[in-house]
């Protein structure tokens, strides 16, 4: 037979492991829902070192294959980001452009993994792909890498 004393502590102790579980199910809730809202709102600006980039996203395939083809500049501080919404490697090159770029790869976290710059308009055919997966790649006018000093390893940050 319990006593009272037993049985309020092994109450409380249930009723402290129920209120541990619950905020941390909550916790992990959270941590799911913003994933989910970062992979759903699409980003408007870039973090280059000091450097501020508005981005045009990209995320459906039409785009894609579209990209800056064909533009007849990029705004100094403009850039395009392709979201391909999963780590994998993706190949870009400069067909019908009329203007040097910077092409960078970039993981979900933000880590530059792979660059190519001050890439040319007569680069095209020259396919440039990433060596590691990434989810993102962030296409500027050419300098703004080393203007920023923005190689692989660099962390961008998105907003």
């Amino acid at each position: 037979m319990q006593s009272k004393e037993t049985k309020k502590t092994e109450s409380a102790l249930k009723n402290r492991f129920f209120l541990y579980f619950l905020v941390g199910s909550l916790l992990a809730l959270l941590f799911s829902l913003s994933i989910a809202v970062r992979s759903i709102i699409p980003f408007k600006y870039a973090q280059l070192g000091q450097t501020t980039i508005v981005v045009r996203n990209v995320s459906t395939n039409a785009l894609r294959v579209q990209g800056l083809s064909g533009t007849k500049s990029l705004g100094a501080n403009e850039g395009m980001l392709f979201d391909f919404k999963q780590e994998g490697y993706w190949a870009m090159w400069m067909k019908d452009m009329h203007y040097p770029l910077d092409i960078i790869w970039i993981t979900s976290s933000g880590k530059v993994v792979y660059e190519a710059t001050n890439l040319q308009p007569n680069d095209y055919p020259t396919i440039h792909e990433n060596t590691t997966a990434c989810r993102y790649v962030l296409e500027v006018n050419a300098g703004i890498a080393q203007a920023n000093k923005i190689t692989v390893g660099a962390s961008i940050h998105f907003r």
